[in-house]
């Protein structure tokens, strides 16, 4: 089985230092909040990070604006109607306030300061599972990240519901399993005329298998999850793209898609699909699934340059900060020394990508049409922060867990 290493190496790089000290005294002076209830697109996500940072660096000034912006989620959550999901909505808002508590990066009731939450979360859940929109982002399946971590009979209920559904949305046989993606069309760049089934880490079915595997660790619905988890992971086994593409894996499986090699990142890519392997094959003592996925890893960290790998920005979601992230996650559950070479090589390109000068702390997050400045942590400054912070820190906690890849 894979053991994750709890002393991690100490990163002495000054400019990194630097870099993270200029991005936490931006958001102190910051007055472009506009997502209270958003973590992974907004200001509760700021929140982790000023909090995180407040404590590395023993400053009551940044934990003290990580609380209000807080207060501030709790005002908006009061006044406004707020989804369910887990990037922009109350799932994520009810896991980074317990995962704050309890790692004492905020003082609090937490159970108190959730009633009510998750009767909407699991409700809206469901009701997206049973349409068959299991998107983990912005859909369904983002409920059972916040579950993992909300004991109780509740939950219990939940997952067994939210594990069933799955199990009946789902195409199976004896030996495969998968899910359609987006059947809804909302995500419209996405839809295709014919079915269509994602390879994201982000929106597609290796998602699945991280929460389904980590649902099984919890000792709940165990066999229904390990059939859907061996069957699933038996089907992304079977559509490895041909030889010669740079990639293993496509972003997207479709017959009317031709063969597309898929970007590097976090998002997309062939090191996402790692982590759900890893993941599974520790959770479930599968050395071939945790082969699989090291080697899938191993062969990612040899894809280098930005061109190539079509890498625009720093960011987390699609840039070089998540690419950094990973190798580094990855390298602390393996151990192979060229994801750890990997990781301080995405890492130096990332601090090299503060050259905009028109950015926050220059950097800015790429478009369609150009790039944009943006102050979350899946595709701001927050995010590149917390990726700095990961690597100073001695001991540091696993805020990269709504990434899905601890």
């Amino acid at each position: 089985m894979i053991t994750e290493t709890t002393k991690q190496p100490f990163y002495k790089d000054i400019s990194l230092r630097t870099k993270l000290d200029e991005i936490a005294s931006f958001f102190l002076s910051f007055n472009g909040y506009k997502h209270p209830s958003s973590i992974m697109g907004g200001d509760l996500g700021v929140a982790i990070f000023l909090a995180k940072y407040g404590k590395y660096a023993q400053n009551e000034q940044y934990i003290n604006k990580a609380v209000e912006i807080v207060s501030n989620c709790f005002d908006h959550i009061e006044q406004r109607f707020v989804p369910g999901s887990f990037c922009n909505g109350l799932a994520g808002v009810g896991w980074g306030l317990r995962y704050m508590i309890s790692n004492n990066l905020l003082e609090g009731d937490i159970d108190a300061l959730t009633q009510g939450l998750e009767d909407v979360i699991y409700k809206n859940s469901l009701q997206l599972l049973e349409k068959g929109e299991y998107d983990y982002m912005h859909m369904g399946s983002g409920g059972l990240l916040y579950a993992l971590e909300n004991p109780g009979s509740e939950t219990s209920n939940y997952l067994e519901k939210a594990i069933d559904t799955l199990a009946k949305t789902a195409t199976q046989s004896d030996e495969f399993c998968f899910w359609q993606h987006d059947p809804s069309g909302r995500i419209a760049h996405m839809a295709t005329k014919t079915p269509s089934y994602n390879l994201g880490l982000s929106h597609g079915i290796p998602s699945l298998i991280v929460l389904l595997s980590h649902v099984y660790a919890t000792g709940q619905v165990d066999e229904q999850c390990k059939e859907l988890v061996r069957k699933s992971i038996n089907w992304l086994l079977s559509v490895k793209l041909p030889k010669g593409y740079n990639s293993i894996y496509a972003s997207m499986v479709s017959e009317e898609r031709p063969d597309i090699a898929s970007r590097l990142g976090w998002c997309y890519g062939d090191p996402g699909i790692a982590m759900a392997l890893l993941q599974a094959g520790s959770i479930f003592n599968e050395p071939e699934w945790t082969t699989e996925g090291r080697k899938l890893l191993v062969h990612s960290a040899e894809r280098r340059g930005l061109e190539p790998n079509m890498i625009r920005d720093a960011t987390i979601c699609h840039g070089t900060s998540g690419l950094a992230q990973i190798f580094y996650r990855g390298w602390s559950m393996t151990q192979a020394p060229s994801l750890l070479e990997a990781s301080d090589y995405w890492l130096n390109q990332t601090l090299e990508m503060a050259n905009r000068p028109e950015g926050y702390c220059g950097y800015q997050a790429s478009r369609r049409d150009g790039y944009e400045n943006v102050y979350s942590v899946l595709e701001g400054v927050a995010g590149i922060g917390l990726v700095f912070l990961n690597r100073l820190e001695e001991d540091a906690p696993n805020w990269d867990r709504m990434l899905l890849i601890s």
